[in-house]
């Protein structure tokens, strides 16, 4: 994310005496980085630079990945060709070859200061030996048909057949073309091996431990943050064997896994979604902690779901925040009731939709902080709410409180101070908040609804940093089902 630190020393007026005894505070200017590409003169190298928190990379990468040309491949090998030649040329092998070799690959990352350097490259010491060996075949020294021999006719050689095929790797990673010394079906068997693979693959390889709904999660999490390019298997190695050519093309994991371990660690369950009240307070052991008495579903026939990714401490990329709820799916219109006894504090009975334009530009503040403020999570994400506080029985030791987000209708007898009672139906589920009510469809109708602890030290939503295998039965004990 873009970070710029500049501290501003405003003047004191002239009313207000200094005080001597405190020396002004130095100022520490930061250099700013903005985001930019830049490629070499001759368009094989393209340069990123960003910075730590890599801001702007999905769109810079974008850039820096993109093909050349041949017509610049060309300029470099045969300079001397005449422009018509190299046209011919350029048709010839655009004809031949998939764009795909002439795709920018990751050679390296590197930091400085607070910079980030990421360097992308053709590799052309795999790309230009099959290039020269077409061109070689529109050399004009050989006549179109050849003599009629005078002699007996030529010995029979019999050569041994190579089926053109391709051979991926059981990880995945890497993909082996077995064809002929022509290159036979060359264009189509690339495509196979350059397609990019998945990000459960790579998941599975540095992560192995991870449960299948955390998988499921975190691949979410991937494909929403990086362009699948980084997935593509560069061209690493070129060989003849006999009468066979093999071609390996390998997933650059020194370059990509960095990048992926850097953004899963952002998945880390150390920080909560926004910066919930604390004095040191101390997380409660949630699996040990339950209820005086069963709540109920807020939605009728709706279980708590088993998917990592409508639970809390799921990360929510698109706003720089963690889940601290469960998201219960549902019809537009489905209703919805109070888990426990309490009293409503806060009724969105007046809410208005914000335009999408708006939600997309508070978004862009939030991506800034790194983070979901309070004020954007609460004003403008939830959409319509409502919020019951339980008071101190509920939960022995903690003030507790329940939320009912993205609602489409509150009952309007649901005013701050209204009792209500256990299974008391008070609104209906919607999807105000979301991108998709700010654009006037259901789509994504759910209920957002979330349990908060508070003591003297501090507040937790329930299931605050447990792993996924203790937050589903933690959560699933909370219900009287």
């Amino acid at each position: 994310m873009k970070r710029s630190f500049f501290l501003l020393l405003a003047a004191l007026a002239a009313c207000v005496p200094p005080v001597p005894s405190q020396s002004p505070p130095e100022i520490t200017i930061v250099e700013t980085v903005t985001p930019s590409v830049i490629i070499s003169d001759n368009d094989l190298t393209a340069k990123i630079f960003t910075d730590l928190s890599l801001s702007e990379l999905d769109s810079l990468s974008t850039i820096a990945q993109s093909p050349i040309s041949w017509g610049d491949l060309i300029r470099i090998i045969q300079p001397e060709l005449h422009d018509s030649s190299k046209a011919m040329a350029t048709d010839y092998l655009t004809e031949t070859f998939s764009n795909y070799l002439l795709i920018r690959s990751l050679v390296q990352l590197e930091k400085r200061n607070n910079s980030t350097i990421i360097t992308y490259s053709v590799d052309t010491s795999a790309v230009l030996p099959l290039m020269r060996h077409y061109l070689s075949k529109m050399s004009m020294d050989t006549p179109i048909v050849p003599p009629v021999p005078s002699q007996s006719p030529p010995e029979i050689t019999i050569v041994e057949t190579v089926t053109p095929s391709v051979i991926i790797s059981d990880n995945d990673l890497t993909a082996k073309i077995f064809t002929d010394l022509s290159l036979s079906e060359l264009d189509s068997l690339s495509t196979i091996a350059q397609s990019p693979i998945s990000w459960g693959d790579l998941i599975r390889i540095i992560q192995p431990e991870l449960h299948d709904s955390s998988k499921a999660m975190a691949t979410d999490y991937l494909t929403e943050t990086f362009s699948n390019y980084l997935l593509i298997r560069s061209l690493v190695q070129l060989e003849k064997r006999n009468n066979s050519t093999i071609i390996t093309y390998s997933v650059d994991t020194s370059a990509v896994l960095p990048l992926m371990r850097h953004y899963l660690s952002k998945m880390s369950m150390d920080t909560p979604i926004e910066p919930l009240f604390d004095r040191d307070g101390h997380i409660p052991d949630f699996p040990q902690l339950f209820p005086t008495v069963p709540l109920l579903l807020p939605c009728k026939d709706l279980n708590v779901p088993r998917k990592a990714s409508r639970l809390p401490n799921a990360p929510r990329a698109y706003r720089s925040g963690i889940h601290r709820g469960i998201d219960f799916f549902s019809n537009w219109g489905t209703e919805v009731m109070a888990a426990a006894d309490g009293i409503i504090i806060r009724s969105d009975l007046h809410y208005e939709e914000v335009p999408a334009d708006f939600r997309i530009e508070i978004l862009k503040r939030a991506t800034r902080l790194n983070r979901t403020p309070s004020d954007i999570f609460n004003t403008v994400l939830l959409g319509k709410v409502v919020v019951i506080d339980h008071g101190f029985d509920l939960f022995p030791g903690f003030r507790s409180i329940t939320i009912y987000a993205h609602l489409s209708h509150i009952n309007p007898k649901i005013k701050p101070g209204y009792i209500i009672k256990a299974g008391d139906v008070f609104a209906q589920s919607g999807n105000t908040g979301t991108q998709p009510g700010t654009m006037g469809t259901r789509e994504e109708s759910h209920l957002h609804w979330e349990l908060i602890l508070q003591d003297a030290k501090g507040e937790f939503y329930f299931g605050q940093n447990l792993p996924y295998e203790k937050l589903y039965p933690a959560l699933k004990s909370l219900f009287n089902n």
